[in-house]
């Protein structure tokens, strides 16, 4: 088990097999090693991005929205498994921006009243 550690005393740990593959990355505030063994995985995939991104937007911050709304998710529905899940992904899509519209929508009438 590797941590990866973050400026702020944000740690993470691995338990897959031991590293190999290395991204480092220090950028005013942020600075960050990542260290990892074998092929680039889905977890590794993630935090190399993250690294790589600036500092000056937010970046990190739409992406933590993201992964916070999956947590949520995966509490309510369990485990997202792509391969074995059979909803139609483009017809979910499109049911729920529909719903985002209405809602969007009336939250905006609501602010103007």
């Amino acid at each position: 088990m590797l941590p990866l550690y973050l400026r702020g005393g944000w740690r993470c740990l691995w338990t897959e097999p031991a590293p190999r593959h290395a991204v480092a990355r220090q950028d005013g505030e942020r600075s960050a090693v990542v260290e990892r063994e074998g092929p680039m995985n889905a977890h590794s995939r993630l935090i190399e991005a993250i690294v790589k991104l600036p500092s000056d937007g937010d970046e990190i911050a739409v992406l933590a929205s993201v992964a916070e709304g999956l947590v949520k998710g995966h509490g309510i529905y369990g485990a997202l498994h792509l391969d074995s899940d059979g909803r139609d992904m483009r017809a979910e899509t499109t049911e729920e921006l529909r719903d985002a519209v209405v809602y969007l929508t009336a939250a905006l009438l609501r602010e103007r009243r």
